[in-house]
């Protein structure tokens, strides 16, 4: 009994749907009906930089002989913490969004050195962004994995010019693994951001990172059907509303077999991610996806030494079909060594529902 309740003691145990963390100043401007709003979705990968090869980023179907070939890492280092938080905060400045969705942000994490990160981003952009919402989805105060083995803290994060007025964290179904070994996993989440417009209803801006390491188990479909059920209520309140995040997913219409052959088994053959495509609008089109020039939608390069250049899609931005997408675009050329993933850049312009 007393083990039990020192792994429930150490671990993270959030509601269903809970209030997130929120800080805004009262004085912050809000939005206007009509506006364009420009929004900059990125997995930072917890500033861990592109200089390492992680100890889960070889493939999962490689043999142990094959994998002591490579050299891996647990941790980053404090100086590829730095560097990376200096390149994260450039690209935001250089493209100035109005909000900023980030995923894998480290708060105080043994892996990462303690590192204020959300602290040390805002120092870096300077006050820009005065509202701030953010929620854990891995906290543990010592996670007992032998490439772990500290604490973690990890959140997603929302930057806004403007006011937040409310937040919220939504709990996604886990994968179905033994109460220890979800003690200590991700509970992945999605981050809702309400912003009051003038003269209009508000603006809700979802966050999310779904699951990965899921394969014969159906938590993607479970994962994208909470999701489906949250943006249906959002129309029915007849709101405005993006949702951007790493889902882990292809496109509609990308086989598995389509990308490096070591990353297939992550994939299944027809795509978790359809329903929200067929119900939805997104950013980037299912024929862009598909399409000849999908080269240039890809936002995803591997950290593994096999893998030489980007081969995927695996994040997005979806809308709701009053909100007007007035240009969308992945920032690949200045970007690939700073995470795994490309940062996704999309004005919009606000109407009414």
């Amino acid at each position: 009994m007393s083990l039990w309740l020192l792994v429930y003691a150490i671990t993270f145990h959030p509601a269903d749907v809970q209030a997130a963390e929120l800080q805004c100043p009262a004085e912050t401007p809000e939005l206007s009906l009509n506006q364009t709003v420009r929004v900059l979705n990125w997995n930072v990968q917890y500033m861990g930089s592109k200089n390492n090869v992680f100890w889960y980023d070889l493939p999962i179907n490689m043999s142990a002989e094959e994998k002591a070939k490579y050299t891996t890492v647990d941790y980053p280092s404090q100086s590829d913490i730095t560097s990376t938080l200096d390149e994260v905060a450039r690209v935001i400045k250089d493209e100035n969004p109005d909000l900023v969705m980030l995923q894998e942000v480290d708060q105080n994490s043994g892996r990462t050195h303690n590192v204020d990160q959300v602290a040390e981003l805002q120092q870096r952009l300077g006050g820009a962004y005065p509202c701030q919402s953010e929620a854990y989805y891995w906290k543990a105060s010592f996670v007992p994995h032998p490439n772990i083995a500290t604490s973690v803290g990890m959140k997603l994060l929302t930057l806004s010019k403007y006011k937040i007025e409310s937040a919220t964290r939504h709990q996604l179904p886990l994968i179905p693994q033994s109460w220890l070994q979800q003690q200590f996993n991700l509970k992945r989440a999605v981050l809702e951001s309400r912003l009051p417009v003038k003269n209009g209803t508000p603006f809700v801006a979802l966050n999310t990172h779904l699951s990965a390491f899921s394969q014969g188990s159906d938590t993607m479909e479970k994962q994208i059907a909470k999701l489906n059920s949250l943006l249906q209520g959002l129309d029915k309140e007849k709101l405005n509303w993006i949702l951007g995040g790493d889902f882990n997913l292809l496109p509609p219409g990308i086989s598995n077999k389509m990308v490096h052959p070591t990353a297939e088994a992550y994939y299944n053959e027809v795509s978790e991610i359809e329903p929200l495509f067929a119900s939805y609008a997104s950013v980037f089109t299912t024929k862009e996806l598909q399409g000849p020039d999908r080269a240039r939608y890809f936002s995803y390069l591997s950290n593994s030494p096999l893998v030489e250049e980007m081969d995927r899609t695996i994040d997005y931005i979806f809308h709701a079909r009053s909100v007007v997408v007035k240009g969308g675009r992945v920032r690949q050329k200045d970007t690939q060594k700073i995470s795994d993933h490309m940062p996704l850049i999309a004005d919009f312009s606000l109407t009414k529902p």
